[in-house]
């Protein structure tokens, strides 16, 4: 499924703090947190979640105004 098909999906996100967050999970293992760079987004982790998801549980949320979390505010490189 390309991002775009996946941009149109209803979203089950995750409130952390004031933020609602796009927050997945997979795998079966000890926890790993995946943490996407300015820009980035979870699908950027794809390949090597495919590759140890029966090694590892991982867990990728989107940053605010990322991926496919929404942009609840305006953000800045600052903050």
């Amino acid at each position: 499924m390309s991002l775009d098909n996946l941009m149109m999906q209803p979203l089950d996100l995750t409130i952390v703090g004031s933020e609602h967050l796009f927050v997945e999970s997979s795998g079966t293992g000890p926890d790993v947190v995946m943490v996407h760079g300015l820009g980035g987004a979870t699908p950027f982790y794809d390949p090597l979640v495919t590759d140890l998801s029966g090694d590892f549980r991982f867990i990728r949320y989107d940053f605010n105004g990322h991926g496919r979390s929404p942009l609840s505010a305006q953000v800045s490189i600052e903050t």
